[in-house]
């Protein structure tokens, strides 16, 4: 009986210890009462985190913040609009966190330069936030962040998605609302997005669709903001050391944004959990610890591997699930599915009738880098340097991560053809630089 009453009185003092350092204070950006907890505050280095979407607020990192409190004085952010922070009139938009965050920084952090962490929605700010106040942090770490695709491409992945039975899963509540309403939303968004200047018009202009989501009124405002942010630059000029660990069965954020990420950072490396989904915390709390804390300890980075030019030719016909990897002088694909090309150089790509995916891919060295006709591309950090980066007619693409530098002309196009471009580049000939976030017809 003493021995149970010992343990839980330690187990109360413990709570207290953990939880007692709780305050608000009231930020300049949304003028508001924002609720921040802390953590190890006996420990000289600083670490800030920042939540997803959903009500749990900075409960998230229920899992893990035991164990980083250990090494690491924590500051536990409940964003505006989440948890016990009080909601706020103005936009919930990444720029403005970002400021938020500044502000914590300033107030909460023990060192000139802090750590931060971010996961899902909050993983999307904190890449935003470091991108725009990089003199304030040291190192990142994002967990499986959110909305970084084109939100054509995100709302079309999440519409698709079955009914997900995890509780962690953030945005399902908004989803099941959609799909509730409309099975075939994602076609109604994306036929329809280039005729208005946010989805959030999209989404609220269909009474029954509204009715449905006003609900979550917080989470929807914050969410959409998310999905209407472009990345392109911060992917391309941060040059913060950067740990990506990722869920490998993450249905929200699907790996291919983290590989993304990885390929286009400067210095980043990512880690993957194998079978886990979109919340690793909740999953593999003590690998998440421990990929955090040797990696701040020692911040090694992923080598980025250049390839080389070859000279072999490969012709597929009629062939399914097919896949290469290495260098090519040209390959062919006719009337081939769901071709899988990962890791490979080639001069030139000729698609007819055909489906590839491809993934770490440079196409350089032809008058033509790729031709397609009548056929999907997806691609995912894709490098294409030639006269003509593009020849399209009556194809889908769609391009993530993308290079393009033409020294003629970036796309030929006849028939009628879409792309959907997330965090790309391109450049032809003489003219700028512009970036590529947005659907587009070539007609």
């Amino acid at each position: 009986m003493n021995k149970t009453i010992l343990l839980m009185t330690l187990i109360f003092s413990f709570s207290l210890k953990a939880f007692a350092n709780k305050e608000f204070f009231v930020d300049k950006t949304f003028n508001t009462k924002v609720h921040i907890g802390q953590l190890g505050l006996e420990n000289s280095k600083s670490i800030l985190l920042v939540h997803g979407l959903g009500t749990n607020a900075a409960k998230d990192w229920d899992p893990i913040k035991l164990e980083l409190s250990k090494k690491f004085h924590l500051i536990l952010i409940d964003l505006p609009g989440f948890g016990l922070s009080q909601k706020s009139p103005k936009p919930y938009t990444l720029e403005n966190y970002a400021k938020l965050l500044s502000e914590i920084l300033k107030k909460y952090s023990k060192n000139e330069k802090t750590t931060v962490i971010g996961h899902s929605l909050g993983g999307a700010t904190t890449l935003k936030f470091a991108h725009s106040y990089s003199q304030l942090i040291d190192k990142v770490v994002l967990i499986d962040a959110a909305g970084i695709l084109h939100r054509s491409v995100f709302v079309k992945h999440m519409s698709r998605l079955e009914k997900d039975s995890e509780a962690s899963y953030p945005f399902k509540g908004i989803v099941d609302k959609i799909k509730g309403v409309a099975n075939t939303i994602s076609e109604v968004v994306i036929e329809t997005t280039d005729k208005y200047a946010s989805l959030q018009k999209i989404l609220l202009a269909t009474p029954s669709i509204r009715a449905k989501l006003v609900k979550d009124k917080s989470i929807l405002r914050a969410a959409i903001s998310l999905i209407e942010e472009d990345f392109t630059d911060a992917t391309r000029f941060l040059e913060l050391p950067v740990l990506i660990l990722w869920g490998e069965k993450d249905k929200v954020a699907p790996l291919r944004v983290g590989k993304l990420l990885d390929y286009h950072l400067k210095n980043s490396k990512l880690h993957i959990f194998n079978g886990i989904g979109h919340n690793p915390m909740a999953k593999v709390p003590k690998k998440v610890s421990s990929q955090i804390i040797n990696w701040l300890e020692n911040p090694i980075t992923d080598e980025k591997v250049i390839l080389s030019k070859g000279d072999k030719i490969v012709e597929c016909k009629n062939k399914n699930n097919q896949s290469l990897q290495g260098s090519y002088k040209k390959v062919t694909l006719k009337g081939c599915n769901n071709f899988n090309i990962k890791k490979s150089h080639i001069q030139k790509l000729v698609l007819r009738n055909s489906s590839v995916n491809l993934e770490n891919v440079t196409i350089q060295g032809s008058e033509i880098g790729i031709d397609l006709e009548e056929s999907v591309l997806d691609a995912t950090n894709l490098l294409i340097e030639a006269e003509t980066a593009l020849k399209i007619n009556n194809s889908k693409m769609d391009l993530a991560g993308v290079e393009i530098n033409a020294s003629k002309k970036a796309i030929e196009h006849t028939g009628s053809s879409f792309i959907y471009w997330s965090v790309s580049r391109l450049k032809q000939a003489r003219s700028t630089q512009k970036v590529l976030h947005q659907r587009k017809n070539y007609k």
